[in-house]
């Protein structure tokens, strides 16, 4: 960009030329303006991703859940346990005898 610099001090003009002023940024505002929109359309894809991802996700896991359900439920019927049966496996995973069920026999 050229400007002609003009300075008055006083009554008296002086015109020492014509300036070329240059920017100091490596890149252009072309470049700036086309980086910024591909940034935006990226971020853009990726959000349409996500939706996508999360609309398809919880239809799999509930066809999953009803498909165990229902072949849990055709083979054997619902189970029931024994109040001591029960009770070891709530309150004790993976105990057969516990100290203190024996103590209370």
């Amino acid at each position: 960009m050229y400007v002609l610099l003009q300075a008055r001090v006083g009554g008296i003009e002086f015109s020492p030329g014509v300036v070329h002023i240059t920017s100091d940024s490596p890149l252009s505002s072309t470049a700036v303006i086309s980086i910024a929109g591909a940034g935006g359309l990226l971020i853009f894809f990726i959000v349409i991703v996500l939706i996508a991802y999360k609309r398809k996700s919880p239809f799999a896991e509930l066809q999953t859940d009803i498909h165990e359900l229902t072949s849990d439920l055709d083979g054997a019927g619902i189970p029931f346990l024994d109040y001591r049966t029960y009770t070891m496996r709530v309150l004790f995973p993976g105990i057969e005898e516990h100290p203190v069920l024996r103590d209370l026999e």
